[in-house]
């Protein structure tokens, strides 16, 4: 990077950099210092922003991610996909994870609060042929099938099913039968 631009504001830095093809802004962009990235990454349009996430490392993405301003990092998080905003929660640390997830929505009662986008989650009501005929038509976009989430009418979790306990139980009991509200 030229010498020149140590001594500009980040948003003329980010302008700068924006005007260059993606693998010089990326090789721009990693030999500023830590907090001149976090300065400069703020100013960046979101589509910059998101090629710039993809090409960091995860200790420069949590970096830079720990330290943009709380709503800065909320805006960018609306850009993502879902995948991405799980592994970007995960590389910040608890107090910053705490205020991301409050902040982009997921109350702290809600199943979004695990993270991952695919996992099977079920009414209390349903039986357990009805968990089963769901398991089979969602479970191919699961990220796991270990537990099964019971969710109530808004979404919020009530409780978790390891599978062992739907495949053991009649088809006909509900899983309101099945469930001790207590989960982790």
């Amino acid at each position: 990077m030229e010498n020149n631009m140590l001594n500009q504001h980040p948003a003329d830095i980010a302008e700068q950099l924006t005007a260059l093809n993606v693998k010089e802004r990326n090789i721009a962009f990693y030999s500023l210092l830590n907090d001149d990235k976090v300065e400069v990454f703020s100013y960046f349009e979101p589509d910059i922003q998101y090629e710039i996430v993809k090409s960091l490392t995860d200790e420069d993405l949590a970096e830079v991610l720990n330290n943009l301003d709380p709503d800065d990092r909320t805006e960018l998080f609306e850009n993502f996909p879902d995948q991405l905003i799980k592994h970007s929660i995960n590389l910040l640390n608890p107090e910053e994870r705490a205020t991301a997830l409050n902040l982009i929505g997921y109350k702290e009662d809600s199943i979004a609060r695990l993270m991952t986008p695919n996992y099977i989650q079920v009414k209390e009501h349903y039986t357990v042929k009805q968990v089963l005929a769901h398991i089979k038509k969602y479970g191919k976009k699961a990220e796991t099938l270990t537990y099964i989430f019971i969710v109530d009418g808004k979404n919020r979790l009530i409780d978790d099913l390891k599978i062992g306990e739907i495949l053991l139980a009649d088809e006909d009991t509900k899983v309101e039968d099945l469930i001790d509200h207590n989960f982790v």
